[in-house]
């Protein structure tokens, strides 16, 4: 193995440490409304983010060197929102149904926030990040599962990273009561390598977006999602189409 994919393999596994849950977003402008989604991801094994790694790497993930994860390797929707998990593929069109395959793999939940209107950036976040733990609470309150310690999500560019702290903090207002939520961390990621679940996170939610905008169009993420919803999703409950 080559230093570089040491060095990454180093990174990855220090990112995974911890039993963590990933926070995803994606808007879309539908008709003449904006479509919001947050899709929160949790491992429901110790091992489930390394069996993640490992299926992507099977592929050729560790292909590229460090310095290239950071730009977009293909003009595909999935590299422009998750550029290290795409860049394997750059493009081809096993790309979504082997990131599907992967999704389908790997031992973990998802809640789905899903909002339609011309609200504030802001509101919509934090009604969507409240939703989705307001979800994750129901998963935690089984006996004998544990609580994720740390929240991952993406930095962006300007005031993201107070936002999302902002929107934190009033989940933790809004339900005083949920002892692992007043106990979780929120970890605002900048480093240009992220953890392939946030990617994951990111890729669900874009696909969800996109399912919403045409539902007639082939979407094996989305079919791939359906098995691991931790609460009923009116959107995705809604009968196949036929695809073109």
């Amino acid at each position: 193995m080559s230093d570089a994919q040491q060095e990454r393999s180093s990174r990855a596994d220090a990112s995974l440490l911890g039993h963590n849950a990933f926070m995803g977003s994606a808007t879309l402008s539908v008709a003449d409304s904006t479509f919001c989604v947050h899709v929160l991801c949790w491992p429901i094994v110790p091992v489930a983010w390394r069996s993640m790694t490992q299926a992507w790497e099977s592929i050729g993930g560790w292909r590229n060197e460090l310095d290239s994860i950071a730009k977009a390797t293909s003009p595909s929707w999935i590299a422009e929102c998750a550029a290290q998990l795409g860049s394997p593929f750059r493009g081809t069109t096993a790309e979504e149904s082997t990131i599907a395959a992967i999704l389908t793999r790997t031992p973990m939940s998802v809640a789905i926030s899903v909002l339609d209107g011309a609200q504030a950036a802001e509101t919509v976040q934090r009604d969507g990040l409240l939703h989705c733990l307001s979800s994750y609470d129901s998963y935690v309150r089984v006996p004998g599962r544990q609580s994720c310690r740390t929240l991952v999500a993406r930095c962006g560019v300007g005031t993201a990273d107070q936002e999302w702290s902002d929107a934190f903090d009033r989940s933790r207002r809004r339900l005083p009561d949920l002892e692992w939520l007043q106990s979780m961390e929120l970890r605002n990621w900048t480093d240009p390598v992220e953890p392939l679940p946030l990617e994951a996170a990111h890729v669900i939610a874009t696909s969800i977006a996109r399912y919403r905008a045409d539902g007639d169009m082939a979407n094996p993420i989305v079919e791939a999602v359906r098995s691991k919803l931790a609460h009923p999703l009116e959107l995705l409950d809604r009968p196949l189409k036929k695809r073109r």
